[in-house]
């Protein structure tokens, strides 16, 4: 594919992933009354808003140290401040673009401090991973704690989609089978194609995105990594919850309620749509149907709680952004591996 053809494809994509977010945001408030919304903004206890932003602020940290910890491996001993600067600058891009705050941070790293693109974007890769495997675990013990509510959720969803859920089971088992069958014939697949160049440039990227993701078996501090990643889970449920005391009629909420939010949230900001717009809004909302949390009330929530997120990302990743054009890049960060 040429790059015009890569070009309009990208386009494509932005343009789809605006519109399913616009008709998201669009069903969601479209039994909305703005003088109800009014009303319940006069009545948020803004302190419990300021505290969830604080702890959103924590969890950035602990992401920043924890990334840093991935790629000392590498050879490049960094500051966490300075990850972090990359680590803002990237859900800043993300609120224009989906997914592509990943790249975005490793580019300011390597601008900054010198690490290579493809090995710095291979320990994100491997944070991705862990993140993935930290929100099944959350979504299995969501079933096991709320079992009878999320399978609701979940039915309810694939209902208004009218999707069979034998669909999914098909399009799941085929996934696995068709990556086995690739492991089983790797080494013929890989002879014939080892013939073209785009094959090479591809196999080079996978080598170097490869050496990022083993820095993991090569880490020191282990436990270092494992305590910021619960510590990021932690606040993460935290920041999210301590807004139900924002609205008296949230007020009343479990931590069961609060689990099932996260776990939610978690889905909802999985899918590639710019920072969970719409998504955010239609999954958490539903969810607090569940328990009795009228439409008007769940869907003023997810606002407030996804607003003051964003307005938080925004302010720091633009001054993050602005920094990462001052500061002086460090030439002797780099330092090789034994």
């Amino acid at each position: 594919m040429g790059k015009g053809g890569k070009v309009f494809f990208a386009v494509i994509q932005y343009v789809l992933s605006i519109a399913i977010a616009i008709a998201l945001l669009a069903y969601v408030f479209q039994s909305i009354e703005f003088d109800e919304f009014i009303e319940k903004w006069e009545s948020v206890n803004f302190s419990w808003v300021y505290l969830s932003i604080v702890l959103s602020f924590v969890a950035f940290v602990a992401r920043a140290y924890r990334w840093n910890l991935l790629i000392e491996p590498l050879g490049f001993k960094l500051k966490t401040w300075r990850t972090l600067i990359a680590v803002f600058v990237g859900y800043l891009v993300n609120l224009a673009v989906p997914r592509a705050g990943e790249l975005s941070r490793c580019a300011i790293l390597k601008k900054n401090d010198g690490v290579p693109v493809t090995q710095s974007f291979g320990t994100v890769v491997m944070e991705r991973i862990f993140d993935f495997l930290m929100l099944l675990v959350l979504l299995i013990l969501g079933f096991i704690l709320e079992f009878e509510k999320l399978i609701a959720f979940f039915q309810d969803i694939l209902s208004k989609l009218s999707i069979d859920p034998r669909i999914i089971v098909f399009i799941g088992v085929g996934g696995i089978l068709l990556g086995v069958l690739f492991l089983i014939f790797f080494n013929r697949i890989d002879e014939f194609l080892i013939k073209f160049k785009l094959y090479i440039k591809i196999k080079g990227f996978i080598r170097e995105l490869l050496t990022g993701l083993m820095s993991f078996s090569k880490m020191q501090n282990k436990t270092g990594f494992i305590i910021s990643t619960l510590i990021i889970w932690v606040t993460y449920f935290y920041m999210g919850y301590v807004i139900v005391f924002a609205l008296e009629e949230t007020s009343s909420l479990t931590h069961l309620a609060g689990l099932t939010m996260l776990v939610g949230a978690g889905i909802a900001l999985s899918i590639p749509i710019q920072a969970g717009f719409g998504t955010y809004h239609f999954i958490v909302s539903r969810l607090l149907l569940l328990y009795s949390i009228p439409e008007a009330t769940g869907t003023f929530f997810a606002t407030l709680l996804h607003t003051s997120q964003i307005a938080t990302i925004a302010v720091l990743g633009a001054i993050s952004l602005v920094i990462s054009f001052l500061i002086r890049k460090r030439t002797a960060a780099y330092e090789q591996p034994e």
